[in-house]
């Protein structure tokens, strides 16, 4: 995926000044960028119309049909390189404030040297919003190979997929916490991650059973007021289940299971399952995955259902594969009597044919 520089720049509000103040150095207040920055936007079909400025915050209306988009503030115009940069080693964590227009909405925050290529490979972290403001705080030593000396994108918000999407920004600042403060509860993405299986994992399952699967993955930073729940999201509708994962030291593992509300999956279903923090209850099954009240999360696992039929397990008996006991002893069985009964008729076809 690439986020490409050249592209249409929209420049919003009043410059501003733009030195340190103390240990805080602000990118974007409210809508308002400070001065000596510019920002830009971009989208693999070339559309540059998708960001506004509503005053108090920016849209960014990603267009569907599109395989990716970016949207992103450099040191001065987006240009080709030689590029600018900025010295922004005096800081370790990036914080900005963020909404979905219905919340469930999925992107990535980055950062780029001046001299990382267009080609989306510099390190960007995934994110899942909620349909409520919220402030995600993003530790700078988790955007690995990023040289802190050599900043041109302070901050880069990728969309992927080839669905619209609706998200608002406000407010991006860069901190320095003297490591006082750890990237916990609102939005630490990188301190979430599934670490098994991998990504587009698929199950083969029999017909009528709800299956199952082990997830495992770490979780940094936690306070104490916060809970890792475990969240299982059908893709072919916007409700899911969850449930609450213990957490030991940094290690975490559950066994998730798949299928609807209802119990049993349908051939082909699509399951997005993450890790996620929320410092509530966690509300019930089958609640949208707008309402869910979380703060951050992970890696979205993708899992993929095959339902074997009744008609495939014939097929994998008289193959000689492995099917279940039940199933193998009820084969059996039929298999039996059917024995006997031809058994029988050749016998007594033989007795006549000797007479």
């Amino acid at each position: 995926m690439e986020s490409k520089c050249i592209c249409c720049v929209l420049v919003f509000g009043v410059c501003m000044s733009a030195t340190v103040l103390g240990q805080t150095a602000d990118i974007l207040v409210g809508s308002k960028l400070f001065s000596g920055l510019d920002m830009g936007v971009n989208s693999s079909g070339g559309k540059t119309n998708w960001l506004s400025n509503d005053d108090a915050y920016m849209t960014m209306s990603y267009p569907a049909s599109q395989s990716w988009g970016s949207v992103f503030i450099t040191v001065g115009k987006p240009k080709e390189p030689p590029r600018p940069k900025r010295d922004m080693s005096a800081y370790d964590m990036l914080t900005v404030e963020m909404k979905g227009a219905t919340g469930g909405e999925q992107i990535e925050i980055g950062l780029k040297t001046n001299t990382q290529p267009d080609d989306g490979s510099e390190t960007k972290v995934p994110i899942k919003l909620t349909s409520d403001w919220q402030t995600y705080r993003f530790s700078l030593d988790k955007f690995t190979g990023i040289d802190l000396t050599r900043v041109y994108v302070l901050i880069e918000f990728v969309f992927s997929g080839t669905n619209s999407q609706t998200v608002q920004v406000r407010n991006v600042k860069y901190l320095s916490t003297g490591g006082g403060e750890q990237s916990q509860g609102l939005g630490s993405s990188p301190n979430l991650r599934i670490s098994y299986p991998e990504d587009h994992y698929g199950i083969h399952i029999w017909s009528g059973d709800r299956p199952s699967i082990l997830v495992k993955g770490t979780a940094c930073g936690l306070s104490q007021e916060d809970r890792l729940v475990l969240v299982v999201h059908p893709r072919n509708n916007d409700l899911l289940w969850q449930q609450e994962v213990p957490v030991v030291g940094t290690q975490w593992l559950a066994n998730v299971h798949l299928g609807d509300l209802s119990g049993l999956p349908r051939n082909n279903d699509e399951y997005e399952v993450f890790a996620a923090v929320t410092q509530t209850q966690p509300p019930n099954n089958g609640v949208s995955l707008k309402d869910l009240p979380l703060s951050c999360s992970s890696n979205i696992l993708t899992v993929k259902v095959d339902a074997v039929s009744w008609f495939d397990r014939v097929v994998a008996y008289g193959s000689n594969l492995q099917v279940s006991g039940p199933f193998t002893a009820l084969i059996a069985g039929i298999t039996g009597i059917t024995t006997l009964v031809i058994g029988r008729k050749q016998g007594k076809r033989a007795a006549s044919e000797q007479k």
